[in-house]
């Protein structure tokens, strides 16, 4: 598990807080009653983790196929001969046809970023852009008080949409 950084603070929380009080009160209630600043007062503060799943999947394809290449000759050319099998050249397009084994190899790699709780897509990429630690067990994250978000270890699926 990764610990992110804190980058606000208590401090720094607590002082946004009290920046936006009054818009957090809605616009239809200042519209009503105009509350000031020092008339509404924060009850209730906590810090609380969300966990998130960072899953990154690798895919290695390594297979051969059998096709057909169009090569392509001069307009000149009637018939082609490679390793002792002739070949007809087509008039129209000026090409021979060759039966082949293509060695394919491909990669591809997936990243996604899920809520542990939903298991929906979320948007965590600005946290992994932050400074972050190991952790052995969650009970560091507790020892301040603070709260964790319910979390369920179990098998994501995307669907083919890359959603579940």
């Amino acid at each position: 598990m990764l610990l992110i950084d804190d980058i606000l603070g208590w401090g720094k929380a607590r002082q946004v807080a009290a920046d936006h009080k009054v818009k957090a009160m809605g616009m239809f209630s200042q519209l009503l009653f105009r509350p000031k600043p020092d008339d509404i007062t924060i009850v209730y503060e906590e810090k609380r983790y969300q966990a998130f799943w960072h899953i990154v999947g690798t895919l290695f394809l390594d297979y051969k196929r059998k096709t057909r290449h169009k090569v392509p000759v001069e307009t000149m050319v009637k018939t082609i001969t490679i390793e002792g099998i002739e070949y007809a050249a087509n008039q129209t397009d000026h090409t021979f046809e060759v039966d082949g084994i293509e060695h394919c190899q491909e990669e591809q790699r997936e990243e996604l970023l899920v809520d542990a709780q939903t298991d929906k897509p979320g948007d965590f990429a600005k946290y992994m852009r932050c400074t972050s630690k190991q952790i052995e067990n969650m009970d560091i994250l507790t020892q301040d008080g603070a709260q964790i978000a319910y979390m369920q270890a179990k098998a994501f699926i995307p669907n083919s949409a890359g959603t579940q």
